[in-house]
């Protein structure tokens, strides 16, 4: 097995005659505000609850998962409310 000691940079591309731009053209994406990004997360789980409480359903989000597309809030309902009353929210 060869060993690779070549860094791992983009080879200049070709179409043709033309030659692609190179990617060090590219600025650095910034990085991520994460307090701002977990205030955001922490107000859509309060409208979540309120909204929940508008529809007479007590129940207070314990966690939240964010994903690259989709974030879970986890729920802990009060003692008493069943899964389908939410269930039903959606027809």
């Amino acid at each position: 097995m060869a060993s690779n000691s070549q860094s791992h940079k983009p080879q200049n591309l070709k179409i043709g005659d033309y030659h692609l731009p190179s990617v060090d053209l590219l600025d650095e994406a910034p990085a991520p505000d994460t307090r701002q990004m977990k205030e955001d997360l922490e107000a859509s789980a309060r409208i979540l609850e309120d909204t929940l409480t508008d529809f007479g359903i007590m129940a207070k989000v314990t966690d939240i998962i964010r994903g690259p597309v989709i974030t879970r809030y986890d729920l802990s309902l009060l003692r008493g409310v069943k899964i389908n009353r939410i269930e039903a929210l959606k027809r």
